[in-house]
C-alpha cells in the first residue's frame, strides 16, 4: 500500500477480491483465535448515565475465543478468563427476580458485587448466569476480588450461553482452587 500508494481500503477491497484474504464477519475479529463479541444490554433508562460514566455500550462486551472469555464494562469491571474456567452456563429468563436477595433490586446496574458473586449489567433482562470453576480473580475498578458466580446482561443471551457451552467436557469441581494473593486458597 505504502509501496503502491493505494489508499488502504483500496488495497484490502483489491486483495479480497482476488481472493486473498477472508472476509470476516461483522461482530468478530479476524485471527487465528477469532473471537466472538456479544455487546452488553443496557435498558433505555441505563443508557445515557452509564454512557457519561464510561460504563455505556461503546466499552462494554463479552467477548469469547477458542481458549478466552474477555469480559468489560468500562473502568467499572475487567475479567480475562481461561476457557476452561467456565464450568457452565446459563440463561436467566426471570431475570433479576430469579436471582439471590442482594440482587433481586430491578433498579441494580453497572457492577454489584456481592461475596463470590458479581452482577455486570445494563439492564434487568438478558442476563446469563456463568459459574467458574475453579474461582477467578477479577477487576471491580481499582480493586480485585476473587469471584466463582458472574451473571451478565447480554444482547444476544441464548448466544452467549450456546458459545461458553460449545467445549464443555470437564465436571465442576474438577479444577484447581484459585490461591489468594496470600497464598490461601479459596473454595
Amino acid at each position: 500500500m505504502a509501496a503502491t500508494g493505494e489508499r488502504y481500503t483500496t488495497a484490502r477491497s483489491r486483495l479480497l477480491a482476488e481472493g486473498g484474504g477472508t472476509a470476516v464477519p461483522p461482530g468478530q475479529v479476524g485471527s487465528v483465535d477469532s473471537a466472538t463479541t456479544f455487546p452488553v444490554s443496557f435498558d433505555r433508562a441505563s443508557r445515557v448515565p452509564m454512557a457519561v460514566l464510561h460504563t455505556g455500550p461503546k466499552v462494554a462486551w463479552v467477548r469469547v475465543s477458542a481458549s478466552t472469555v474477555d469480559i468489560r464494562l468500562g473502568w467499572a469491571f475487567r475479567a480475562t478468563l481461561a476457557r476452561e474456567a467456565v464450568a457452565s452456563a446459563r440463561p436467566l429468563s426471570g431475570g433479576l427476580s430469579q436471582l439471590p436477595p442482594p440482587f433481586r433490586l430491578s433498579v441494580l446496574r453497572g457492577v454489584n458485587y456481592w461475596p463470590r458473586t458479581c452482577l455486570v449489567n445494563g439492564a434487568g433482562t438478558g442476563l446469563v448466569d456463568i459459574i467458574l470453576d475453579p474461582p477467578k480473580w477479577v477487576r471491580l475498578g481499582f480493586f480485585r476480588a476473587p469471584v466463582r458466580r458472574l451473571i451478565v446482561s447480554v444482547e444476544d443471551p441464548a448466544g452467549l450461553v450456546a458459545a461458553l457451552n460449545a467445549s464443555q467436557s470437564r465436571a465442576p469441581g474438577s479444577g484447581n482452587h484459585l490461591p489468594s494473593p496470600s497464598g490461601q486458597e479459596l473454595r
